[in-house]
Formats: structure tokens, sequence, C-alpha cells
């Protein structure tokens, strides 16, 4: 299984398939990914508080 860092490597990873989609071009078959996500800020987790008080 590859890792790819979010986002740079997800938005890379996204144009290669829809380019290959585009072209005709058969998808790879290994097209299984590891996503590695970046920590999340203060604001997020705030925001994800918020949300589970309603």
């Amino acid at each position: 299984m590859k890792t790819i860092h979010a986002p740079d490597g997800v938005s890379l990873l996204m144009e290669d398939l829809w380019l290959r989609h585009i072209t005709g071009m058969s998808q790879r078959s290994d097209n299984v990914f590891m996503v590695e996500l970046p920590a999340q800020t203060e604001e997020e987790i705030e925001t994800v508080h918020s949300k589970d008080e309603t």
C-alpha cells in the first residue's frame, strides 16, 4: 500500500485518475493508498466540539 500526504498528494492522485479517465487509459490495478492527514488546527477541534454539544 502506498502512502500519500494530504493535501498535495491527494490532489496529484485525483489529477492522475481524472486524466486516465479522460484519455481512456486503464486505471492502475493497485489504487489503494493510505492518506497521511495533517494534524487538526485548534479552530477545527473547537468546531468539532461545538457540533458535538448541539
